[in-house]
């Protein structure tokens, strides 16, 4: 680089980032840049400082500052790690970084997220395969609890309409009483009638006798 360059010309013309860097860098380090306003007026201030040892440190200690920069924003969202690796991983990792025209770190990193993605698509499948076996048990059941109740539904309905039948046999039965059946009831409701009136008090007796002959027996039983 020619003294007619600048010491700064490295600082590339249309890149906003380094020259907005380069300007807090040098404002940090005590240079009085307040006039500057732009990459070129930057790189002509450089062409006034002199060729001393304090300007070369504080040029290459600029480069240096820089490079660390640009290292770290391409490791925006990672961090160094230190592990041990076996020798004969380490070979098969150079192998497949090599076949994929990739750092080691970017192939290892592909070998991590691409295990990682299988390991969630096989939880997913296994979450869906016990859903679905859980609604298959869930159906089996209520399938098998609608059949019961359907069998002992049947079975009451069956012996419910034995029952009606038998019931309509008895009210029949009953309307046709046999004579010495009819006899006997006409005997009993005589009795029942006597205690009855044996059973009252003088004034309650008084009173009912007047209606004594309207308690007898119905003519239909």
């Amino acid at each position: 680089m020619s003294k007619s360059e600048g010491k700064l010309a490295w600082i590339a013309k249309n890149d906003s980032k380094q020259y907005e860097w380069a300007m807090r860098y040098l404002k940090a380090k005590s240079v009085d840049v307040s006039r500057i306003q732009s990459c070129a007026d930057l790189v002509s201030l450089s062409l006034t400082w002199p060729d001393s040892s304090e300007t070369r440190e504080l040029v290459n200690m600029m480069k240096l500052a820089w490079r660390q920069k640009k290292l770290r924003d391409g490791r925006n969202g990672k961090r160094a790690y230190n592990f041990v690796l076996a020798t004969s991983a380490k070979k098969q990792l150079d192998e497949l970084a090599k076949g994929q025209g990739s750092s080691v770190t970017d192939a290892l990193e592909k070998l991590i997220s691409g295990k990682f993605d299988l390991q969630r698509i096989a939880e997913k499948q296994l979450k869906e395969i016990r859903s679905a076996e859980k609604s298959r048990a869930d159906s089996d059941f209520y399938h098998l609890a609608a059949t019961t109740l359907g069998a002992l539904l049947s079975t009451t309905l069956v012996e419910l309409s034995k029952y009606n039948i038998q019931l309509n046999e008895v009210k029949k039965a009953c309307t046709e009483i046999m004579d010495p059946q009819q006899q006997e009831i006409e005997e009993l409701f005589k009795q029942k009638k006597a205690e009855l009136f044996t059973k009252l008090s003088f004034v309650e007796k008084w009173d009912v006798m007047k209606f004594k002959r309207l308690i007898k027996l119905p003519k239909n039983n």
